[in-house]
């Protein structure tokens, strides 16, 4: 008579991915008798075979890339990192691998702008060789290095029929060109040389003819107001680039809504930066693969018995910080020697029955 039995169920398994094992005991409702099959006593099956999830790692960010544009408004510049380890099997997928922010690059050039010049005024009186003046007014002064205005007065000498003929004949000889004004407004001081070539006395003479002044006033008209610097609200710090380390920041902007002319306060930085998330990242566990099963102690298990107990173990290669994903079993065990050994017959003999005879054969 074969034995009787009812399986119980599997237990958990030995993982949660990577490979794992489950097991099941059988409870016997009857032996086995004269021969029929033995019992089993343990089933084993593998469970949760797929691999283990690999998160992404990202290598380290590599240096900032050189700003767009060399002056104005909307730079920026750039960084990019590469993926270290891609995700696999449903791990977490990879962050940005690139990132820009604005550059604090200094606002363009503006070259000034000036209107076109007047006609001349009528002759300077009180001297004999007076001069006229022309003027031209700025439209746009220079900003940020562009290229300056000029004059906007010019002069010259009057050639009024007037003038003795010794001042005509000899202006142009004894005095050199009107130099710059002194300042660009508010009034200055333009005047012009004599003509070091020219002889001592013929210079004294043109001045007691009263040929012709060496200085007049320049640029009379009012300074414009100096106007300061106007920026725009700064934004919202921008998200931090690393979640721990030594490499996290945070980036603001603002931009410029009205320059600075005139003389004003400049505008100052355009972007500000702030460390962020600066402590130790966690450190997970790394363990090694599995060594191979040891050897089971027995082939077979009689009946009744639980039978015996294999086990292999991995090492660990990095422990965890206390943060960090903790190590996984580093030792797993599963019975073996489950089949029932061979039982042989056993008989008894019964006593001898009585002779069918008394005599012969």
């Amino acid at each position: 008579m074969n034995c009787g039995y009812v399986w119980g169920n599997w237990n958990t398994c030995t993982a949660t991915c990577g490979g794992g094992m489950q097991t099941r005991k059988a409870s016997v409702q009857r032996e086995a008798q004269a021969g029929g099959n033995a019992c089993p006593v343990v089933q084993q099956r593998s469970c949760n075979q797929d691999d283990c999830p690999i998160n992404c790692a990202m290598n380290a960010w590599a240096g900032w890339g050189p700003c767009s544009k060399s002056c104005g408004t909307g730079a920026v510049r750039s960084r990019e990192r590469t993926v270290g380890v891609a995700a696999q099997y449903g791990g977490e997928a990879c962050s940005t691998s690139t990132m820009s922010i604005s550059c604090d690059v200094v606002a363009c050039a503006v070259d000034c702008t000036t209107s076109i010049w007047s006609s001349y005024s009528a002759c300077s009186a009180g001297s004999c060789a007076g001069i006229k003046s022309r003027t031209r007014s700025i439209i746009q002064p220079p900003l940020h290095g562009g290229m300056a205005c000029g004059a906007t007065k010019q002069n010259t000498n009057c050639d009024s029929a007037s003038c003795p003929s010794y001042c005509r004949e000899t202006a142009q000889q004894v005095l050199l060109d009107w130099g710059a004004c002194s300042v660009l407004c508010g009034g200055g001081v333009q005047t012009r040389s004599v003509n070091p070539a020219v002889p001592a006395a013929t210079v004294a003479a043109y001045q007691q003819a009263g040929c012709g002044e060496l200085s007049h006033t320049c640029h009379s008209f009012a300074c414009p107001a100096p106007e300061d610097c106007v920026t725009a609200a700064w934004s919202e710090w921008t998200a931090c680039t690393a979640t721990c380390g030594t490499t996290g920041i945070q980036m603001r902007t603002t931009r410029i809504m009205q320059d600075s002319v005139h003389g004003g306060s400049s505008c100052g930085a355009l972007q500000q930066a702030r460390d962020c998330h600066r402590h130790d990242c966690p450190v997970d566990c790394i363990v090694d693969v599995f060594s191979d099963w040891t050897v089971c102690p027995e082939t077979c298990s009689s009946a009744g018995e639980d039978g015996f107990t294999q086990t292999r173990e991995r090492a660990v290669l990095l422990e965890p910080s206390p943060d960090g994903i903790p190590c996984p079993v580093s030792t797993q065990s599963r019975e073996c020697g489950l089949d029932g050994c061979p039982v042989d017959c056993e008989y008894l003999w019964s006593q001898w029955t009585g002779c069918e005879k008394t005599c012969g054969s």
